[in-house]
């Protein structure tokens, strides 16, 4: 699946840079609002909208692998919360679709034999016992602990995200060494979730001396650990000379990076609301997937005026589809 799915990536890219034909090679599908946790910097399960069945999914899945879709990110709310989410995973990766999902870990044990045609699955971990239960709830440490054995033993791909906040900033020695006790990769980011998205958490924002200090060590982990951090080195670099990390979204060139979103990667919402990146949520009227083709509803979306955000994954994303050699590498070297 990894190799089938690198050389599609590269000759998509190819078509993308020589005939200009965009492609939404990674699209994230939104399947619930709902969630068994109240994370200190998420309130997306205030949110009320209505969830896409599973008919309806699955049609978006089959319009998404003809269009060219190479990777499909599962994300919530908690995913695992629908009755329906094995089913999901093994539609999508019928069709040849390599397909991650976030969790939070807790219903993995429950739900494990559903996972199995899961490539990656991604926990959200916030550092050691006292820093993740603060962030998240009591007991939520030995159930992510507990769903990274478990997927470890069932050979399912296992990454983390650690989202750095004023309360668990010393808590990044703690993931590292976990991720290699345990062997797992570990990826951070700071906070960039919009209001609209998942509240406002502007509260846990550290000041961005602590911050940089914070950057710096890992850029550090990073140099020492380069199959232990998920993160590109120049992921990091970006980060340092971000001006003010209370604008999670420039509206001007950063660092020769240029936002891809709306055509080579794209965000579909609860409701079936196509979005270039969820940066942009509720920020216009959308194309919906359910009124119209998919194709059709990513040729109506309006030209964007960010330049670049601090979304790890976007971010991520942008600089490896830009062709920035260090990212290129950092992928293949991570594969």
């Amino acid at each position: 699946m990894k190799l089938k799915t690198a050389i599609a990536g590269c000759r998509a890219l190819l078509n993308y840079y020589v005939l200009r034909r965009p492609v939404p090679l990674s699209l994230v599908l939104v399947t619930n609002t709902t969630c068994n946790y109240r994370c200190s910097y998420c309130k997306i399960w205030e949110r009320t909208d209505p969830e896409l069945t599973t008919a309806q999914i699955e049609g978006i899945i089959d319009q998404a692998a003809q269009l060219g879709t190479i990777r499909l990110g599962l994300t919530g709310g908690e995913p695992l919360l629908r009755d329906d989410i094995g089913h999901i995973i093994s539609h999508a990766s019928s069709r040849g679709l390599y397909v991650s999902l976030n969790t939070n870990g807790s219903l993995v044990a429950e739900r494990l034999q559903e996972l199995k045609d899961l490539d990656l699955i991604t926990l959200s971990f916030d550092g050691d016992e006292t820093a993740h239960d603060h962030s998240k709830k009591k007991g939520a440490y030995g159930h992510v602990m507990q769903a990274i054995a478990l997927a470890k033993l069932h050979n399912i791909e296992v990454s983390t995200t650690t989202t750095l906040t004023r309360d668990n900033l010393g808590a990044v020695d703690f993931v590292i060494d976990k991720a290699r006790e345990l062997g797992f990769k570990a990826a951070f980011q700071l906070l960039h979730h919009p209001p609209a998205a998942a509240g406002d958490a502007s509260f846990l924002l550290p000041p961005d001396g602590q911050y940089r200090e914070c950057i710096r060590k890992l850029q550090a982990y990073k140099q020492q650990y380069p199959r232990t951090v998920l993160n590109s080195k120049r992921y990091f670099d970006i980060l340092l000379e971000w001006p003010d990390y209370a604008e999670a979204v420039l509206n001007q060139h950063l660092c020769n990076v240029t936002c891809k979103a709306g055509e080579l990667y794209c965000h579909i919402d609860v409701n079936g609301d196509v979005y270039q990146c969820h940066q942009l949520l509720k920020t216009f009227t959308p194309p919906n997937v359910l009124k119209m083709p998919l194709a059709k509803a990513l040729s109506a979306l309006p030209q964007h005026r960010c330049a670049i955000c601090l979304a790890g994954d976007y971010l991520e994303y942008n600089l490896l589809f830009s062709l920035h050699p260090s990212v290129v590498m950092n992928v293949i070297k991570n594969f």
